[in-house]
């Protein structure tokens, strides 16, 4: 798992918030489907990204989840572009992945 930069976001009251994203590479040994993609995913590897803010107030450094999306790459025939699409992660965690 690889810690990407942290981005600026907009927070309640206008409050700018530091949005921590994490990107990794995961790898499917099966085809899989996505409740938010129509048809079924060829295995391979793919981008996952997970976000998080901070929870302000701690004395500790403490972040809550955001959202999960995943990088679905058309087909090489297709003239479609890479898209993020939100996935649960326990969708995520139940796929079949390459070890």
């Amino acid at each position: 798992m690889r810690a990407a930069p942290f981005r600026l976001g907009i927070g309640g009251e206008g409050k700018q918030l530091i949005i921590k994203t994490t990107r990794t590479t995961v790898s499917f040994s099966e085809p899989f489907s996505l409740r938010n993609v129509e048809g079924i995913q060829p295995p391979g590897s793919y981008v996952v990204c997970v976000e998080n803010e901070p929870i302000e107030g701690l004395w500790h450094a403490a972040y809550r989840h955001i959202s999960t999306t995943n990088q679905i790459s058309p087909a090489s025939s297709s003239r479609e572009q890479s898209r993020f699409v939100p996935i649960d992660q326990t969708d995520l965690d139940a796929m079949p992945m390459k070890d």
